[in-house]
């Protein structure tokens, strides 16, 4: 179990704000497809997520993984390649940024951070795929939500500590937001709603400061929010974890084994198998890596 004292955090304070998480979304001609944590297919094939109708377009052209706002596309070897800003993709997956424009074909998509929609609206409840036909704008409630508040309020907080880090002020960082990232974790441990995204942008948060202060405590604790929130442990998400491992002081192992367990409890298949093997190669590299001192 994952120890709050470490960080030294206190209770966390809610509030509204006038900000909302941000949710990555693919432009299609002029539909907003909004894409959750996961991965999602664009090609010829009924079953992608985002359909491209297009004779040059493979039946699985390329796959967008999404981790919160961390997003990457790859291209799944298709015959005429991905294009990002006119330029051909590369092997493995890249980075999506708000902004990017992406060739498929004879096909642009448009890769945008859009705001949140408020809970309870249409497209909310809608999937992620591109619907043929229909208005896409959401119904608006009269008030936001507890959760849209809570949600709102760690996600100022967390663009504040965003600002910090890129000033390089790391400790300033850490001061602004460790109460809210303590919340957001006990939040999770007892399942309480909150916008999109939101424990998923909590985790980038922490990986980030544990990249910039190589505090293992920060690697700690988006590895028990993972496991909290029984994330699958795709390859991005694991070579991303390893690449914060190296830049650490230390991380504690048995939160890893904990991931690995959750991910193999419950019904088996293939996704959390293939999981819970990405969370143990961690472990194993865990416990040869060097000790930096």
């Amino acid at each position: 179990m994952f120890d709050e004292s470490t960080l030294g955090i206190s209770a966390m304070t809610e509030g509204p704000n006038a900000f909302a998480p941000r949710i990555p979304t693919l432009v299609v001609r002029g539909k907003h497809v909004s894409l959750r944590d996961g991965r999602h297919f664009i090609g010829r094939s009924s079953a992608c997520q985002v359909v491209v109708e297009d004779k040059q377009v493979s039946r699985k052209h390329a796959r967008v993984d999404v981790f919160g706002e961390d997003v990457t596309i790859l291209d799944l070897g298709s015959a005429n390649g991905v294009k990002r800003n006119g330029k051909t993709l590369p092997q493995g997956p890249q980075p999506l940024y708000d902004g990017d424009l992406i060739r498929i074909g004879r096909e642009q998509l448009h890769f945008k951070l859009a705001p949140a929609r408020r809970p309870g609206s249409q497209r909310s409840r809608e999937a992620t795929r591109a619907p043929p036909t229909g208005d896409l704008e959401p119904a608006h409630d009269d008030e936001p939500s507890i959760s849209t508040r809570l949600s709102n309020g760690v996600h100022l907080v967390l663009e504040v500590g965003e600002r910090a880090l890129d000033a390089g002020n790391v400790d300033e960082a850490e001061e602004v937001t460790r109460n809210y990232l303590s919340g957001m974790l006990r939040s999770a441990g007892e399942h309480r709603p909150v916008e999109p995204g939101t424990y998923s942008q909590c985790t980038s948060f922490a990986l980030r400061l544990a990249r910039m202060t190589g505090k293992g405590k920060w690697l700690d604790y988006a590895i028990e929010m993972l496991r909290l929130r029984t994330v699958p442990c795709s390859e991005a998400l694991a070579e991303r974890l390893r690449a914060v491992l190296r830049e650490v002081d230390r991380t504690d192992v048995r939160l890893l084994e904990e991931y690995a367990q959750t991910l193999r409890a419950g019904t088996p298949d293939l996704e959390r198998l293939r999981a819970a093997r990405a969370v143990e190669g961690l472990i194993a590299d865990a416990l040869h890596r060097p000790v930096k001192l």
